[in-house]
């Protein structure tokens, strides 16, 4: 089936709309590799003025992130990233255009445009609704912040274009990698695709304490 992505770079600013210089380099970095991917269409939710302008005159679409509660629109209440992200496509793609969303967070760590297309392999699946990406996790010890995660590797799913990479079914995450057994641990990597009816579907769920 033909699909056709939508690539929402996020970048998390404080509360004055500034990014730190560090920051922005990882964003423009992973926006040209995301390019490259020529996977779909790109916009990058930020309303940093600087980062706006090291775009120049680049065809970025930016988003104005929603901020304040006032300026939602429709039922995505709660602080999510997946609630965030399915405001931003909604305000950017009403018509639903793009049945296919992947997010990236651009500025935690920047991702190669084989990241960004290999998302796609597992979502031509049609039991597949989420797609995620994970590596190695180098000196693995509980932060609170890392994602650990165990996988059922396909031994016949491949990812071709990417050396070494292949197709699997998450069954655990936790923070603690103890948790987790196996080897080698593996960590979550903060991009993700979805596809967009069941982006919408996994947002009428209530929260979980998972």
């Amino acid at each position: 089936m033909e699909r056709n992505p939508l690539v929402v770079l996020s970048v998390f600013d404080d509360d004055g709309g500034t990014v730190e210089p560090a920051t922005r380099d990882r964003v423009v970095s992973t926006w040209r590799n995301a390019v490259e991917s020529r996977i779909g269409s790109i916009v990058v939710d930020t309303n940093d003025a600087e980062l706006r302008k090291r775009f120049g005159g680049s065809d970025a679409c930016f988003l104005h992130p929603v901020s304040d509660r006032d300026e939602i629109r429709h039922n995505y209440m709660t602080v999510s990233g997946a609630e965030r992200l399915a405001r931003h496509v909604n305000k950017f793609d009403r018509f639903y255009n793009h049945d296919v969303v992947i997010n990236v967070y651009g500025h935690l760590e920047v991702f190669s445009g084989d990241v960004i297309r290999a998302l796609m392999w597992p979502l031509a699946d049609y039991t597949i609704d989420f797609a995620v990406a994970v590596e190695d996790w180098d000196n693995p010890s509980r932060d609170d912040e890392t994602i650990g995660v165990a996988v059922e590797w396909a031994e016949r799913r491949h990812v071709h274009h990417v050396v070494g990479c292949q197709v699997g079914r998450p069954t655990e995450f936790s923070y603690d990698p103890d948790a987790l057994g196996g080897s080698p641990r593996l960590r979550l990597l903060p991009v993700f695709a979805y596809k967009r009816a069941s982006l919408d579907r996994f947002l009428r769920f209530g929260p979980s304490l998972r």
